[in-house]
């Protein structure tokens, strides 16, 4: 098995896989690259810190500020961290690393601070979000028996504070294969955003790629099919 591992360049500021490295030192010799974490790590990273931020801070003392910010520092998050098995290997740079490198925008850090953008299921958090710039189509994934409830009863956010959409259809399939049977193939839902907005649903842009609604009625959703997708 390949092992992915992620680095640092100190000269250029920059976090660069393993697969880009090559070519950054023919551009750049002599530039001082140091090894951050690898690929199972920065999983492992993520996975926890989406637990701790989104839904259940209290298994590690921590508290969250109302618009989602730890109210202790990255640096006193990190010893706390650090008391857990195996996860020694985190410190400032793995931190700041797995946010700059997180495709989605799930993490945000401000003041030394960090917190999720979003995914709460904590009733508590209220994060001002951006309503501007958001594409004409929205993007859900989801298994064939919750499509059935969907197209009657429209999408709701059920255990998290939000429902999730996304830009990216790819994003949109991975979803779907989550919540699906291994015997089915994933549903993706395509929204009409603009006939949302147009009829006053609030939907505001979180992550990268990522927009929430508080809810999406039945009929700003269909299938997304190659037809619609020509319109």
């Amino acid at each position: 098995m390949v092992r992915s591992v992620y680095y640092f360049c100190k000269q250029c500021n920059i976090y660069l896989p393993d697969s880009e490295i090559e070519n950054h030192l023919k551009d750049y010799p002599g530039h001082i690259l140091e090894e951050v974490f690898t690929d199972k790590q920065r999983v492992r990273l993520s996975k926890l810190l989406s637990f701790l931020l989104r839904h259940n801070p209290e298994s590690l003392d921590l508290k969250l500020e109302n618009n989602g910010f730890t109210t202790i520092t990255i640096d006193e998050l990190i010893k706390r961290i650090k008391y857990r098995h195996n996860y020694d290997w985190v410190n400032k740079r793995t931190i700041e690393a797995l946010v700059f490198l997180d495709k989605k925008g799930r993490f945000e850090i401000i003041n030394n601070r960090i917190r999720a953008r979003y995914g709460h299921s904590i009733k508590n958090i209220k994060i001002d979000y951006n309503n501007g710039n958001i594409p004409d189509f929205l993007y859900h994934g989801t298994s064939k028996d919750a499509y059935l409830r969907i197209k009657n009863e429209g999408l709701k956010a059920k255990n998290r504070n939000l429902v999730h959409l996304t830009s990216s259809i790819k994003d949109a399939l991975e979803v779907g294969y989550r919540h699906s049977k291994h015997s089915h193939r994933p549903i993706i839902l395509r929204i009409n955003v603009k006939k949302a907005l147009d009829s006053g649903i609030k939907i505001w842009k979180a992550g990268k790629n990522v927009y929430v609604s508080k809810f999406i009625p039945p009929k700003f959703i269909e299938l997304k099919t190659k037809k619609n997708e020509k319109n």
